[in-house]
């Protein structure tokens, strides 16, 4: 009995086995009978309170590229939420998925700031497509299908920041270093000058307090500059303060000090700035530099005869400085046209899609990267378009997509066809009065 005991056990085992390989396969090729889904990503889905991380929605696609005709925004609770321009997205990429070879596209990248410890759920981002049945503007158009799509449930679990807290921390989370620096170090009493404070590193810079001064007596605030985070610049924090020295002597600044929580290292860590050292000299040694020049001025003042030769030549010389700046200007700005409207022949879709956002901005006064379909036709309703020039611009859009995102390389023949198909709406959009003849 026992042999068939044994026997009996070793089977069981192995359906076991079976069927747990079996579900994982399952889990794994979800998508790849899909030919098209959405997925999402985060950075860290254990962050600390304050910690700012990256959610990222990528759309994948297999065949023509859809076109994203609305969305719906996800919903979150207790993080401070702000979205990534489209500008900076990562551009679409091939990835097989099985035997399936599909284009993955960044179509929303949100950072996040959990404000509070515990579990939090990002969900409810949608977007609604529309997959076009045919690109081509001679054959008869087909009606589109459309598509609502659902992006996964994405959860984090946030960690609360260690105990005790430093008394000088404010909540800034990141790996932060801080510089000073003053646009002089000598100047006379009454003047001003400007120093400057600056936090580099990483984190969610624009939830950050602003830049502590410490001021020894002497000096008075007139003004306090504190330069916004920008997108181009999202990774540094700058405050210029604008001084007026009241009095005579050397002064050394306390240098900036501001402490932050290290999630990497998981502790708290103070950084501060080199000193500053400032000499103020007496107001007196300036006019005193000054007595010479006006003793001169006086004598000149009593010899008027004598200058009229140098104020002639001085206007002279003026003359011709401006004559030769008014010329160079209109060279550049002849330059400048032709080469406007003659642009470089664009050797891949890309290309060809910036060059059109970039006249169709000029015509129109907004950037159409970025919008979606409904936002787009919006968009050129108010600016008056005919909808014969708008159904054009939509169809030469979805020919760039499909042949921007599909697999390989695009082909030569299609991308000149739509070349001079870009270069015939351009003309038309050239032809149109600009933005300041049609406001004034």
């Amino acid at each position: 009995m026992k042999p068939l005991v044994y026997r009996g056990l070793i089977l069981l085992l192995l359906l076991c086995v079976i069927r747990t390989g079996s579900s994982s396969a399952t889990s794994r090729t979800d998508n790849e009978e899909k030919e098209l889904f959405l997925t999402a990503h985060i950075s860290n889905d254990k962050p600390f309170t304050g910690e700012a991380v990256e959610l990222t929605y990528t759309l994948s696609f297999t065949g023509i590229a859809p076109k994203i005709l609305d969305t719906a925004e996800p919903s979150q609770e207790g993080i401070w939420v702000e979205e990534t321009a489209l500008g900076k997205l990562i551009p679409s990429r091939p990835q097989r998925i099985g035997d399936t070879l599909y284009r993955n596209a960044v179509i929303k990248q949100m950072t996040l700031v959990p404000l509070q410890a515990g579990r939090f759920s990002i969900t409810g981002y949608s977007i609604l497509c529309i997959i076009p049945k045919s690109l081509s503007i001679d054959s008869p158009p087909e009606p589109d299908d459309s598509l609502a799509l659902m992006a996964p449930e994405v959860t984090i679990d946030v960690n609360p920041l260690p105990e005790p807290i430093p008394s000088g921390f404010s909540g800034a989370v990141g790996i932060l270093d801080v510089t000073a620096s003053a646009d002089r170090d000598t100047i006379h009493a009454g003047k001003t000058l400007q120093l400057t404070g600056t936090l580099t590193g990483t984190g969610n810079f624009k939830t950050f307090p602003a830049l502590p001064w410490s001021l020894p007596e002497g000096f008075s605030v007139l003004e306090t500059i504190a330069e916004p985070t920008s997108a181009d610049s999202p990774e540094r924090l700058t405050k210029t303060i604008v001084l007026k020295a009241d009095k005579p002597g050397t002064f050394t600044f306390s240098p900036l000090s501001f402490t932050s929580f290290d999630p990497e290292r998981k502790t708290y860590v103070t950084v501060e700035s080199n000193k500053l050292t400032l000499a103020i000299l007496p107001e007196t040694a300036e006019k005193t530099a000054k007595a010479p020049d006006a003793a001169a001025s006086t004598t000149q003042d009593k010899s008027p005869e004598r200058n009229v030769p140098a104020v002639f030549y001085n206007l002279l010389f003026t003359l011709s400085f401006i004559v030769v700046v008014v010329l160079l200007y209109l060279l550049l700005k002849r330059r400048f046209i032709i080469g406007k409207s003659n642009p470089k022949p664009a050797h891949s879709p890309q290309e060809l899609r910036e060059q059109l956002s970039a006249i169709l901005k000029q015509g129109y006064g907004f950037d159409v990267q970025g919008l979606t379909r409904k936002e787009l036709t919006q968009a050129m309703e108010k600016q008056g378009v005919d909808d014969t020039f708008l159904a054009k611009l939509l169809v030469l859009l979805d020919e760039l997509d499909r042949l921007e995102f599909a697999p390989g390389e695009p082909d030569a023949e299609e991308l000149e066809n739509l070349r001079q198909k870009c270069n015939t709406l351009s003309t038309t959009v050239r032809s149109r009065p600009s933005r300041s003849e049609r406001t004034s």
